[in-house]
C-alpha cells in the first residue's frame, strides 16, 4: 500500500457526505487539499475511443470501496496526458 497515505479517512468522508448531501456525490464541493487512496484493481476497461465509464477497487488502506471513472473524466485524464512528452 502507498506510504503517501497517512490514515484512512473515506468512510468519514461518506458518512459526512451522506449526512450533509444525502448521499449525493455530485453536490459535494471540491476540497482545496486532494486525498489520496490507491488503485487496487480496474473491474472493467475501456475498449477504444469510445465514451464509457471505467470501474475499479480503490482503498485508503483500512476501507474499499468501487468507484467509477466517467467518461468525462476519462476524457479530461486523456486531454492531460497530451500534455506531458
Amino acid at each position: 500500500m502507498a506510504d503517501t497515505i497517512r490514515l484512512p479517512w473515506v468512510y468519514d468522508y461518506l458518512v459526512t457526505v451522506g449526512q450533509t448531501y444525502g448521499g449525493n456525490l455530485s453536490n459535494v464541493p471540491t476540497q482545496a487539499k486532494k486525498k489520496k487512496v490507491q488503485l487496487i484493481e480496474f473491474l472493467t476497461y475501456q475498449e477504444g475511443e469510445e465514451d464509457s465509464n471505467i470501474w475499479a477497487i480503490i482503498s485508503d488502506k483500512t476501507n474499499t470501496i468501487p468507484v467509477r471513472f466517467s467518461a468525462t473524466a476519462l476524457s479530461e485524464y486523456r486531454r492531460h496526458q497530451r500534455r506531458w512528452p
